[in-house]
């Protein structure tokens, strides 16, 4: 029987291992896994703390990597429905600026999918933000009333 084997059945750790943990993986190395994490904004539909949000609170260090990793930023999915307030605008808002701001340069997927709000003053500031990035869109979803759409231009 090989010595790893019989390590690992007495309850040791396989020499393979060498200790080694997550925590001993470099930034780059998380930071790249991390990108297979997003999930594409269509298929997703969470509802609920975003992946980013997640890793950012596992620890310090990942919180670090994620916040300071472009790639994870570039996708910006806004989902509104029936119950939508004002104050779920304004936060829409203020993490769409976040994800602009954080994803530096690089192209971004949008998807925005308001199909029961009416164009207010609330949608219009959001919607401003995202076409003034417009030449950094590689790919758009919109899915809202044809009046919101002069919003955009």
């Amino acid at each position: 029987m090989a010595d790893a084997e019989r390590e690992r059945r007495r309850g040791g750790k396989d020499p393979a291992m060498n200790g080694l943990t997550v925590e001993h993986l470099p930034a780059e190395v998380l930071s790249n896994i991390f990108t297979f994490c997003i999930p594409d904004p269509l298929k997703d539909d969470t509802g609920g703390r975003t992946t980013l949000e997640i890793l950012e609170d596992v620890c310090d260090a990942w919180k670090t990597i994620t916040s300071s990793t472009p790639e994870l930023w570039t996708i910006i999915s806004v989902k509104f429905h029936a119950g939508t307030k004002k104050h779920d605008v304004e936060q829409a808002f203020n993490s769409t600026k976040l994800f602009l701001q954080r994803s530096g340069i690089l192209p971004l997927r949008i998807s925005i999918i308001d199909r029961y709000r009416s164009p207010s003053s609330d949608c219009a500031s959001l919607l401003r933000l995202i076409a003034e990035h417009s030449k950094r869109w590689r790919y758009v979803h919109f899915e809202m009333p044809m009046r919101s759409h002069r919003l955009i231009n």
